[in-house]
């Protein structure tokens, strides 16, 4: 667009004009003044064949007003060019540009939602699966159908040997199209790798079945025959030593193996097991429909890795297929559904990396990395229903692998010699879990020289930055934005207040998140000099940790900071409804109609004033006797007054019995009586993440939390931090955690441990807290003082005016003089907490607090007006 600022003319510099632009200025290109040479090159950007139609953008008090209009000759769009350039108000001229998709030109492009989802045309630009062979084991395919000519093998045939493995029943070539039908021919559809090809092995007949031991052979003679990927779109209830035994050796011969999960549902009972998909190392693919929700019919269990597009699936047909595909004789193309059409998606994601990768790809590494890109759209973490989460080839491709994907050449970890594997390699630190305090500590001891290798299976940062602080504030801000917006009447005049939580969930996406995407994160941890390995760590040995069967001995040793899941209560019925964790409320793109919170603690109280503050009807459920409940009573009673003053209904001291949903609304039957709501959301604590991490190889008993000493050793060799050693769940204790563990290591001075534990929960108001509560102290046998404050009493929250209830509590340790623990509840509560948390840490006397001078009229002031109350 041509820029203008007022008053002045820019004129554009462009390579040539054409000759419609030479025609409208009289023959010449070359026009007498700056005005009319600017106009003309304006105009000869025009696209050929396309209407003139001049685009005026000027500016507005209210915004930009953008006037389009199309006229019939070149002469008189020149002249309203001119007229546009000359205006002082004009930001900008141009002529309009055709616009479209873009996508692939074949005809039934626009109904592959699945390709759309992921942004297919996108992916070409890095990938196309060229050279990669994809084995499709299934009723054969029809390699001479006009979308996948010259795109298959000739194959083999179990069911009539030495035949080509034609298909007669029409699944098989849908499953191939889906994988690797021609794009971009005008005709048909396009296959997600589009420049794969197509291995066929015919083990179903024409009515689609077969038997599990010509599927076993298929799976051999595949491997054999330069399969890079397997594709098995077929399952059995039962698994047998010769199926293990086949898919054992495609593995070994690094064929990346994927396959159906089954279409018998999910019910109460859990879905029958389904083989292959069940087989170790196999990738048991599930099913979504269009909506991204599980597809009703797609199979739950442990050997569901990852879900893809299953349902309503548009692929490639042959001229008659079976009856039982429900598919039309005379269609060359057909929809179906099923978690058959969901794997080879998969299969075809896997080939568009393999592809990326070239030489020297490994299955194991490709099968981590399929799972640790994903959408987790379940519950936080892996789940039966859909495993690790939607795959994503968008970012699986896009997380720049080459320096961040399970190798053993990257810097920082050295491979071992002489009779070890190739596959193990020795450092210095492994880190098992990246959460803050993990990736904290990476780039630390990185930085300092030693070769650190970095283990995360899901998104580099953890839980704060996608799912929990970061986000969690970012909608808090808005919500907070509209409360004040709301005592605008009381104070300054009158407003109207429509909330837009589209607004929150684009901020969130699009700022804290990255639309959950590490790659930043992740350079972090390599631009420091680390090493990343995506992938579940687990401990094998002492100092030794496994992840993809690759094994890493650390000689200095092994920290751990594997972080929690939400935590679900065994409520009647709970378990088998789409129940929300943190995950999917700061996911969500709208806000409820209502919402039961199912827990009072801070993440539970958090969220419920955020989606009421955007009009969502809020009821808050706590068994504790309060919401809170380890803070101040008086902080939890001042947060129960203003819930209720702002329409959140809190009910403690209950029991609740059983959560049901039908389709539309849960019900929730308490012992206080029956709530109902359009979502519920279960932030009733968090569980640590230390099953099947492999502790008992090393001795230790997994318990609630890892025991450490204040060096965070839990034994020789082994250190952990964060929220699973239990002293405090909060990211700045797995920072300071992480700290005291790089000096550890690095051997510098580790000092005392801070105990002061300061605490934040982002209500309006805030509550902060801080060492000690009264409760503690007394418990401790301290000769406990307690003064305290009322914030709106005082002249800052006299002055504030609506909106600053609060309280300020300190607990004074009268033997020794000192403030053992505080409280500050009230607007930017956990600002003025810092001065306290300093008292405490630094175990400040009372006399030099009680002779300080505190800023007129501030909130802070009220420490002054406590200490005075508990009559020091």
């Amino acid at each position: 667009m041509t820029r203008l600022s007022a008053g002045a003319v820019l004129v554009v510099s462009l390579l040539g004009t054409s000759s419609l632009a030479a025609n409208a200025a009289g023959g010449s290109s070359d026009a007498d003044n700056p005005l009319e040479r600017a106009a003309a090159r304006i105009l000869a950007t025009a696209t050929p064949g396309h209407p003139l139609k001049v685009v005026v953008t000027t500016h507005t008090a209210s915004g930009p007003r953008i006037t389009a209009v199309t006229v019939g000759s070149a002469a008189r769009a020149l002249a309203l060019i001119t007229a546009g350039l000359s205006r002082s108000t004009t930001i900008g001229v141009d002529m309009a540009h055709p616009v479209h998709l873009d996508v692939s030109n074949d005809t039934y492009r626009s109904r592959q939602w699945p390709l759309t989802r992921f942004g297919a045309e996108s992916l070409w630009r890095t990938s196309t699966g060229s050279g990669v062979t994809v084995a499709v084991v299934d009723t054969g395919v029809l390699g001479t159908h006009p979308d996948l000519r010259g795109k298959v093998y000739s194959g083999h045939d179990f069911i009539d040997p030495g035949t080509s493995a034609t298909d007669q029943n029409g699944h098989g070539t849908h499953v191939a199209g889906i994988i690797a039908a021609t794009a971009d021919n005008k005709r048909g559809i396009a296959g997600l790798a589009r420049s794969a090809k197509i291995l066929p092995v015919r083990v179903l007949d024409a009515k689609g079945e077969g038997d599990s031991a010509t599927v076993a052979q298929g799976i051999v003679w595949a491997a054999k025959h330069g399969a890079d990927v397997i594709n098995l779109s077929l399952g059995s209830p039962l698994s047998d030593s010769a199926g293990r035994a086949a898919v054992a050796y495609a593995i070994s011969r690094n064929v990346l193996v994927v396959a159906a999960a089954g279409n018998d549902g999910c019910g109460l009972l859990g879905s029958p097991p389904s083989y292959p998909a069940g087989y170790p190392g196999v990738v048991g693919v599930g099913a979504i429909d269009r909506q991204g929700a599980i597809a009703s019919y797609s199979n739950c269990g442990t050997y569901v890795d990852v879900v893809a597009p299953g349902s309503e699936v548009l692929s490639t047909m042959i001229a008659r297929p079976d009856a039982s595909l429900g598919c039309s004789p005379t269609w060359t193309y057909c929809t179906l559904s099923g978690t058959s059409m969901a794997t080879p998606y998969t299969a075809a994601a896997a080939a568009l990396e393999i592809a990326r990768e070239g030489t020297g790809w490994r299955q194991s590494a490709v099968a981590a990395r399929l799972s640790a890109t994903v959408d987790d759209i379940g519950w936080a973490g892996r789940d039966d229903r859909s495993g690790s989460g939607i795959i994503n080839p968008r970012r699986l491709l896009a997380g720049r692998w080459s320096r961040h994907r399970h190798v053993r050449n990257l810097a920082g970890c050295r491979p071992m010699t002489q009779d070890e594997t190739m596959s193990s390699h020795q450092c210095d630190v492994v880190v098992v879990g990246l959460g803050p305090g993990g990736e904290a500590l990476v780039a630390r001891l990185a930085k300092a020289g030693l070769s650190v290798v970095a283990v995360e299976a899901e998104l580099v940062g953890g839980e704060c930055p996608y799912w929990g602080c970061i986000p969690s504030k970012m909608f808090i801000r808005a919500a907070n934005l509209l409360a004040e917006a709301r005592r605008v009447e009381k104070l300054a005049g009158s407003v109207s207040v429509a909330p837009d939580f589209s607004m929150v969930a684009k901020r969130i996406r699009a700022e804290a998140t990255d639309n959950w995407d590490d790659t930043v994160a992740a350079d972090r941890i390599t631009d420091a000099g680390a090493t990343l390995v995506r992938g579940k760590g687990r401990l094998v040995g002492d100092r030794t940790v496994q992840v993809n069967g690759d094994t890493y001995t650390a000689s200095k040793g092994v920290v751990l900071n594997t972080g929690t899941t939400a935590s679900v209560p065994p409520i009647d019925g709970l378990a088998g409804t789409p129940f929300w964790t943190n995950r999917e409320a700061l996911r969500a793109e709208e806000a409820p109609a209502s919402l039961i919170v199912i827990g009072g603690g801070p993440i539970s109280v958090e969220l419920a004033q955020a989606y009421s503050r955007f009009d969502t009807e809020v009821t808050v459920l706590e068994v504790g006797d309060r919401i809170l409940g380890p803070e101040e009573p008086e902080a939890s009673a001042l947060l129960t007054s203003v819930f209720t003053a702002e329409g959140i209904s809190v009910h403690v001291d209950i029991t609740i019995e059983s959560v049901s949903h039908d389709g539309e609304r849960f019900t929730v039957v308490c012992s206080d009586g029956t709530y109902e709501a359009e979502k519920v959301l279960v932030a009733a604590g968090r569980t640590s993440r230390l099953q099947d991490i492999g502790l008992e190889t090393v001795g230790v008993e997994p318990g609630k939390h890892l025991e450490v000493d204040d060096a965070m050793l839990v034994k020789d060799g082994l250190w952990a931090i964060g929220d699973i050693v239990g002293r405090g769940a909060f990211t700045h204790v797995a920072m300071y955690q992480s700290e005291r563990v790089a000096k550890v290591i690095l051997g510098e001075d580790l000092g005392e441990y801070d105990t002061s534990f300061p605490r934040v929960t982002f209500t309006d108001p805030e509550v902060g807290g801080v060492g000690l509560t009264e409760k503690q102290a007394r418990k401790k046998g301290l000769n406990v003082r307690v003064g305290s404050a009322d914030i709106a009493a005082s002249s800052r929250g006299f002055v504030h005016g609506v909106g600053n209830e609060g309280l300020l509590k300190i607990i004074i340790d009268a033997d020794r003089g000192v403030i053992v623990g505080a409280t500050s509840a009230g607007p930017m509560g956990g600002e003025t907490l810092s001065a306290l948390a300093f008292a405490v840490r630094a175990e400040i006397p009372v006399a030099t607090l009680t002779n300080t001078i505190y800023a007129y009229p501030t909130f802070y002031r009220a420490i002054e007006t406590a200490l005075q109350d508990a009559q020091v």
